[in-house]
């Protein structure tokens, strides 16, 4: 951005200074009008031709100022009116029958001249008119033999070409200065900004030469290992080594001799008190201008705190695996006790029934029936506990697995539990997922058994097995037309025992979406609902290979 700052203000102010000669050269030809009436009196002189070229140069400098053409090729614009300028002193010099004074000026109009111009190039063109004029004089005047006026004039121009070479050599030579002078600026800078950086990191920064001894110990390593600088520099860096670890650092410094990369590494520092801290260390390799490696930047970051959070966050997990084994063998402990109980209250209902049946009193068969009922369906819960703990616990084996034709084995056994109803399946093929088979297998299962039991009073009952694509995800989706469900309610969805309908509207015992939900966080993904009441529900989940979670 400097660099381009400078060089518009360069343009800008070559553009000045060219407007400048421009105004300078009318002014003068119109002067030397004056001259030569005074100094020349008879001579031939008229005023109307010089105003004329006097004119266009005025035109061309009130241009460069409106026209940005024209400020763009000033200088070749500026050239060919000097061109002009040249045949008209010419023109001059004819009508004046070639007189030794008018010679001499022309000597010190075209050298003047061409110091104006701005380019090699444009001297070296005009320097060509100007003889070829020149030489047209001097024919028609017949002074080509004059040993003095032809040579003269050549030498002028020629020292004009040589001038304006010496000139764009001195310029160049003075933008390279300058080019060299910003480029050391520059880089002086970046190494003061460097330093302050490495010095003012909150990282410990320390260089040291190839055999381990300590060149620089910035501010940071006086913070982490309690050292000062002046204390440390000149000495070896295995001060800052625990016992047993003294070549751990020239085995990492000879894998960088040898080229190889070299990973951070998480390892133990000591500090001046002789404490241990934990530490991440990053090397790289200083090299000179010749690319040699001379030496090793270690870059040492206190990772203590993180350390310690690890740990904790570990016995923290190991603690609630543990409880979580507890809880699971309790819970089957429980549930397999109460077995026996409900067993026998169905027994003894049947019992009653069948022995005391005609005995009872009126309303006694009712309640011993839902008696029945109500234990037929306490077992049920229990089962599905069960199955929700043995989901928990099972370890999973991932594979791939065809969804699609999982759901079409779903849909067979859902058809022959009730032949009689009448349910579309509309269900995509290909559709496949690594993941445990039998726990996707349970995710299947339990949605379309959902959806079976929901579209129960469904006349034209349709159940939907499908995909889409989102963000480079796949999401699978159920979906059903049937009883639906209140949105404000579809948090309690996938919660134990959370019911959105009655027992006597729908079966059920609250654990299947709660299984569902179970294991699909254990593959890494998650799962979703859509409803309205009457008008139907989906359920929507997607998989993460590698968010699968093992026991």
């Amino acid at each position: 951005m400097a660099k381009r700052e400078n060089q518009q203000e360069g343009v800008g102010n070559g553009l000045g200074r060219l407007r400048t000669l421009v105004a300078i050269g009318g002014a003068v030809y119109l002067a030397w009008w004056f001259m030569v009436e005074l100094f020349l009196p008879g001579s031939y002189n008229p005023l109307l031709g010089r105003l004329i070229v006097v004119a266009l140069d005025g035109v061309l400098l009130g241009a460069s100022y409106r026209i940005r053409w024209v400020q763009k090729h000033l200088s070749v614009l500026f050239t060919a009116w000097a061109c002009l300028l040249v045949a008209h002193y010419c023109y001059l010099m004819v009508a004046n029958h070639g007189e030794t004074t008018w010679w001499v000026g022309a000597f010190i109009t075209f050298a003047a001249v061409s110091m104006c111009m701005q380019s090699r190039r444009e001297v070296a063109a005009f320097s060509l008119f100007s003889m070829s004029c020149v030489l047209v004089v001097a024919a028609v005047e017949d002074q080509l033999a004059n040993s003095i006026y032809l040579p003269g004039l050549a030498t002028i121009l020629l020292l004009a070409n040589i001038t304006k070479r010496s000139q764009a050599i001195a310029h160049d030579a003075m933008l390279q200065a300058e080019d060299a002078r910003d480029a050391s600026r520059k880089s002086d800078e970046q190494r003061f900004q460097l330093a302050a950086i490495v010095e003012f990191s909150g990282d410990a920064i320390i260089a040291s030469s190839l055999d381990g001894v300590i060149q620089s110990f910035n501010k940071g390593a006086e913070r982490l290992f309690g050292h000062a600088e002046e204390e440390m520099i000149g000495r070896p860096l295995a001060l800052l080594l625990p016992a047993g670890q003294a070549g751990e650092e020239a085995a990492l410094v000879a894998r960088l001799e040898r080229g190889e990369e070299v990973m951070p590494i998480e390892t133990v520092r000591r500090r001046s008190d002789g404490s241990p801290i934990d530490v991440s260390v990053t090397m790289s390799p200083i090299r000179d201008s010749r690319g040699q490696l001379v030496g090793v930047s270690w870059a040492a970051r206190d990772i203590s705190e993180w350390k310690r959070a690890q740990l904790e966050v570990l016995q923290a997990r190991e603690a609630a695996e543990a409880a979580n084994r507890e809880l699971e063998a309790f819970s089957y402990s429980v549930a397999h006790d109460l077995r026996a109980p409900l067993r026998s209250i169905d027994g003894f209902s049947n019992a009653l029934l069948e022995d005391h049946g005609p005995t009872l009193a009126p309303g006694a068969h009712d309640y011993l029936h839902r008696l029945q009922r109500n234990a037929k369906l306490m077992g049920q819960l229990i089962d599905a506990l069960l199955e929700l703990g043995r989901i928990t616990r099972a370890d999973i084996s991932v594979q791939r697995v065809d969804l699609s034709e999982l759901a079409r084995a779903t849909a067979v056994r859902l058809k022959e539990f009730e032949p009689d109803r009448a349910v579309e399946f509309l269900i995509d093929d290909g559709l496949a997922e690594h993941g445990d088979s039998a726990l996707l297998g349970a995710v299947i299962e339990n949605l379309f058994s959902n959806a079976w039991k929901f579209t129960r009073n469904r006349s034209n009952a349709r159940i939907e097995f499908g995909a889409t694509r989102d963000s480079g995800k796949t999401i699978y989706f159920v979906r059903d037309n049937g009883a639906g469900f209140n949105m404000a309610s579809a948090s309690k969805l996938f919660r134990v025992f959370q019911r959105l309908h009655t027992q006597e509207e729908f079966d059920g015992t609250g654990v299947g979406l709660a299984t569902v939900h179970r294991i699909v966080l254990r593959h890494g993904g998650r799962i979703w609902a859509e409803g309205k009441v009457g008008e139907g529900a989906s359920f929507h989940f997607t998989f993460d290979r590698a968010g699968v979670r093992p026991r």
